[in-house]
C-alpha cells in the first residue's frame, strides 16, 4: 500500500472515531485487539448484545462515510460463534 493511502484511510478512520460515540469507541478498541464480544462486554461492562448493537452502528457510520476500510475484514471483527 502506498503511503499517500494509508494517510487518506488513517484521515478516515479518524473522521469516523470523531463520530463515534464513547461507547462505540470503547467496543471498537476491544474488537480491534481481539476480543470475542463475550470479552468485550465483560470489558466494557455491557451485555454482548449491546456490543454488537455498538459494532452494527460503527458499521454503518463506516459505510454513510463511503470509508475504504470500512470493509469487515479490516475493521477485524470477531464474530460470535
Amino acid at each position: 500500500m502506498y503511503k499517500e493511502e494509508l494517510i487518506e484511510r488513517q484521515r478516515e478512520l479518524a473522521s469516523i472515531w470523531k463520530n463515534m460515540t464513547r461507547t462505540e469507541q470503547q467496543v471498537f478498541k476491544e474488537i480491534v485487539q481481539g476480543k470475542t464480544y463475550k470479552e468485550a462486554s465483560e470489558s466494557i461492562g455491557l451485555n454482548p448484545k449491546a456490543v454488537d448493537n455498538a459494532l452494527r452502528r460503527i458499521k454503518t457510520k463506516a459505510v454513510r462515510r463511503e470509508c475504504t476500510a470500512a470493509r469487515y475484514d479490516e475493521f477485524s471483527f470477531v464474530y460470535p460463534s
